[in-house]
């Protein structure tokens, strides 16, 4: 599927910048997948919280650049990422796609764009023991089927494997045009 408008939406918008900044024209890099601290970094632009400043709790900041670890610091404080329970966060990690949609749905949920739905059966191949079953149904109930399964009775094809940053952004976007309504670059409506 194509997630180029996604793309465009969220770089007009200062949410997405990329994967070599330096590189002219800048990279997006849709087949990579997306890492953990991105993750937090994508969720903090989205929501407006960039910008916050919270302790980040996780002892594991790595390589990470500080800029990434606030935004993992800013997602923990709001609840929308929780760490391993070990105490780690593994900001170098992988986001699986089932990840990606609990991500995004408690951000949306945090920010009162969205409440919280019962799980249902949509999507049975996700098991309950997961603990993604109500955020799958809360970002279904407001922002359609996920990008690639639009057969909500049907499974979610790869809901354990590494999220791509090309499938972040058009589940991202997907969630963020729900609420506002912006279909077009440059509408105005949504800015973080």
């Amino acid at each position: 599927q194509d997630y180029t408008d996604a793309v465009l939406q969220l770089a007009a918008r200062d949410i997405i910048r990329g994967c070599d900044q330096a590189a002219t024209p800048r990279l997006y890099c849709p087949d990579e997948r997306t890492l953990r601290a991105q993750m937090a970094a994508l969720i903090a632009r989205a929501m407006g919280w960039d910008a916050e400043d919270h302790a980040t709790p996780f002892p594991d900041q790595g390589i990470v650049d500080n800029d990434l670890w606030r935004n993992v610091g800013t997602v923990a404080f709001y609840n929308v990422a929780r760490g391993y329970q070990d105490g780690t966060y593994d900001p170098t990690g992988d986001v699986l796609a089932a990840q990606t949609i609990s991500f995004i749905t408690r951000a949306m949920i945090t920010k009162a764009y969205w409440n919280l739905q019962p799980a249902d059966s949509g999507y049975p191949n996700v098991p309950p023991e997961s603990g993604h079953r109500a955020d799958i149904a809360t970002f279904v109930h407001y922002a359609g089927a996920l990008p690639e399964n639009a057969n909500t009775g049907g499974d979610f094809a790869g809901w354990d494997r590494p999220s791509t940053r090309a499938w972040f952004a058009r589940a991202l976007w997907q969630a963020l045009n729900s609420y506002f309504g912006v279909d077009q670059p440059g509408s105005g409506g949504y800015v973080p």
